[in-house]
């Protein structure tokens, strides 16, 4: 007998339009054998055109989840190029991804969380949202930082060419980004039309998705870069700064109430 079991799924898989609930199917034949075909996992964002309310699902992922299930093997040398391609497109098939982006309470975005500000006198919400670029030789990267960690390694004392001493924090920061397609990474803002009312409600409460579709580009999905950023006497900080890219076809984003789950804007970036 045929049975049907609904599975609970946390890493993001097919987006299937008109779905309405995470999940995976589970058919096990008449042999005994199991087969796992998933369904639906992060739906497309079915918002009622009335009372325009929805409350998200459990379709997120944290970016070390997305790094970790989309580190593929490198390229062996008993592997063809077109192997190679074909592999790859196997890991990415179809794939999006839902990230939290963390929202400041500040009124400007910093390394790793977004900032909203409301301008009364046109009416409208914007979003800055956190932004990075790379250069990768021929490619430029480009995109929105969805996490970042600090970590304090220890002090020591230094000194510059005059002898002036200070004492030196080393540090290690780690920072991933989601690289896209024309991404504009010193002008990334998302504005929403809002009535000042609204605003005072949503605001405090604001919740922001970065809907990923992650892409092979320049025969690559990940990318890595590291910088030292070496200490000033203004700032006694000696910092390396690693920073991984996942590159991506355009990112979608959906902004909402955590409060109430109503949808405030849904799309790229204008």
């Amino acid at each position: 007998m045929t049975r049907t079991l609904r599975v609970l799924c946390l890493i993001a898989t097919a987006v299937i339009s008109g779905s309405a609930q995470l999940g995976a199917q589970v058919v096990g034949s008449k042999a005994g054998s199991k087969k796992t075909v998933v369904t639906n996992t992060l739906p497309e964002f079915a918002i009622d055109s009335d009372a325009k309310f929805i409350k998200l699902p459990p379709a997120t992922v944290s970016p070390d989840v997305l790094l970790r299930s989309l580190e593929v093997k490198p390229k062996s040398e008993f592997e063809t190029r077109d192997q190679y391609a074909e592999r790859l497109e196997r890991v990415l098939t179809q794939l999006s991804y839902a990230i939290r982006l963390p929202v400041s309470q500040s009124t400007e975005a910093d390394d790793c969380r977004a900032a909203a500000t409301y301008d009364a006198d046109s009416a409208m919400l914007s979003i800055s949202l956190p932004a990075d670029q790379e250069d990768f030789g021929p490619d430029l990267e480009e995109g929105v930082q969805v996490s970042c960690s600090e970590t304090v390694l220890g002090t020591y004392v230094g000194r510059n060419g005059f002898n002036v001493k200070a004492r030196v924090t080393r540090l290690r920061r780690e920072l991933t980004i989601i690289a896209a397609p024309g991404f504009p990474s010193f002008a990334a803002r998302l504005r929403i039309p809002m009535a000042p009312d609204a605003a005072k409600r949503h605001k405090p409460n604001l919740g922001i998705l970065a809907i990923v579709s992650p892409a092979v580009i320049s025969n690559e999905i990940i990318r890595r870069t590291s910088i030292r950023r070496e200490p000033q006497i203004d700032s006694p900080r000696d910092v390396t700064e690693y920073k991984t890219f996942i590159n991506s076809s355009p990112i979608r984003f959906v902004v909402y109430n955590r409060g109430t789950g109503q949808i405030l804007f849904n799309g790229p970036i204008p």
